[in-house]
C-alpha cells in the first residue's frame, strides 16, 4: 500500500462562467493547512424486513458535495470574501499619484458560483456549481490570521483529470500588525479573536430524472455574523454593554507592507451592528481575571449592512 502525505495537497478556485458547466482551469489557489472534499454520498434504508426479522442492505441514495479548508490570510488574495458575498466594487484611492494601488468593497448579495477542484494526494476531485456558505476569520497574537471555508456543490467528480497549475501569492498577514475596534475604540486588549459569517445555504434534492447529485444549493435562513473575544483584562466596559444590550460597531484590520507612498495593504472587516451575546462570566479566583465574550451581527439600518469587507491591495481585480 503506497504511503501518502498530506501535506503535498492543494485547492483551487474560479467563478463559473455558465451553471452547470465546471470551467476547465481554476485560477486561485489558497495556501491551505488542511482540504477536505467529499461527495458525500447518502443512502436510502429499506424499511421492510421481508419476513427475515432482520435489516435489509441500504439501497444507492444521492451525494451531497461538499468541502472546506483552512488557509493563511493573504492581502492580494480577498477572493474567498467576494466568493461568499457575491458583490464588488473596485477603486483606485490616487489612481493620480498611486496608481498601483487599488480599493476592493466587498458586500453582501448572492455567493458566487464556483468550480472548486483539489488535489487530494490519493487522488484528484473536482467539483461544480459550489458556493461558500461561511468563512470564519480568526487570529491569534504572533501567528498568522487564518481564513476557514465550507461550501456546498452540485457536482462532484473523483478521481478526476485536472490540468491546473498551482500558482501562489506571498503576502501573508500576521496578527503581529491588527487594529480591533469596538465602538471606535482601538485600544482593546485581547489575544485572540474570531468572527464568522454563515450565508445559511442548503442543498435541495428534488424527484427529477437526474441521478446521483442535488438540484441546488439556495439560502435556507437568513444570514448569520458572529464571534468572540478574549481579553487579557477583565474588560467592564464589555460587561456592561452586554448588560445593557447595547449594540457596538466591530472593525477588525490586518495590515501589511506598504504599496505607495502612505497606502498599505490591508484586509478590513467590519461588522456594523453588533450585541455580546454571553461570556464574561469567569470564576473569581487567585490568577488574573481575564474575560471572554460572544456576539452577533445583525443587519444595520443605517449602512444597509450586515457585514462589510475592505480589503486594499495592488490586485487589479479580484471577480475573475
Amino acid at each position: 500500500m503506497p504511503n501518502f502525505l498530506g501535506a503535498k495537497h492543494w485547492v483551487g478556485f474560479k467563478p463559473q462562467t455558465v451553471p452547470g458547466t465546471a470551467e476547465t482551469t481554476v485560477t486561485t489557489f489558497l495556501s491551505t493547512e488542511n482540504i477536505n472534499m467529499n461527495a458525500k454520498p447518502t443512502h436510502i434504508p429499506r424499511k421492510t424486513h421481508i419476513g427475515t426479522g432482520r435489516s435489509l442492505p441500504l439501497r444507492l441514495g444521492y451525494t451531497k458535495p461538499e468541502g472546506k479548508c483552512t488557509s493563511e490570510v493573504m492581502a492580494s488574495q480577498p477572493q474567498p470574501w467576494y466568493w461568499l458575498l457575491g458583490h464588488v466594487v473596485t477603486t483606485q484611492p490616487a489612481i493620480s499619484t498611486d496608481p498601483t494601488v487599488y480599493l476592493h468593497t466587498i458586500t453582501a448579495t448572492e455567493p458566487v458560483n464556483l468550480t472548486v477542484e483539489g488535489d487530494k494526494v490519493y487522488q484528484k476531485a473536482k467539483q461544480a456549481d459550489a458556493k461558500v456558505n461561511k468563512i470564519t476569520l480568526s487570529g491569534q497574537v504572533g501567528e498568522v490570521a487564518n481564513l476557514a471555508l465550507e461550501w456546498f456543490g452540485l457536482k462532484h467528480t473523483e478521481p478526476a483529470t485536472l490540468t491546473s497549475t498551482p500558482v501562489y501569492v506571498t503576502d501573508v498577514l500576521t496578527v503581529r500588525s491588527a487594529t480591533i475596534k469596538i465602538a471606535g475604540t482601538p485600544d482593546v486588549t485581547i489575544e485572540n479573536f474570531e468572527i464568522s459569517y454563515d450565508t445559511g445555504l442548503e442543498q435541495l434534492p428534488t424527484i427529477e430524472d437526474v441521478a446521483g447529485a442535488p438540484h441546488s444549493v439556495r439560502v435556507k435562513d437568513p444570514s448569520k455574523a458572529a464571534g468572540k473575544f478574549k481579553f487579557i483584562d477583565f474588560p467592564v466596559a464589555e460587561l456592561a454593554r452586554l448588560v445593557a444590550a447595547a449594540q457596538f460597531a466591530l472593525i477588525v484590520e490586518l495590515d501589511g507592507p506598504i504599496i505607495s507612498a502612505t497606502y498599505k495593504k490591508f484586509l478590513r472587516v467590519t461588522l456594523p451592528a453588533c450585541q455580546y451575546t454571553g461570556g464574561f462570566d469567569n470564576d473569581i479566583a487567585e490568577s488574573v481575571i481575564t474575560g471572554e465574550g460572544s456576539f452577533e451581527g445583525f443587519y444595520d439600518t443605517v449602512t444597509g449592512n450586515q457585514i462589510l469587507v475592505e480589503a486594499q491591495n495592488s490586485v487589479v481585480t479580484i471577480n475573475t
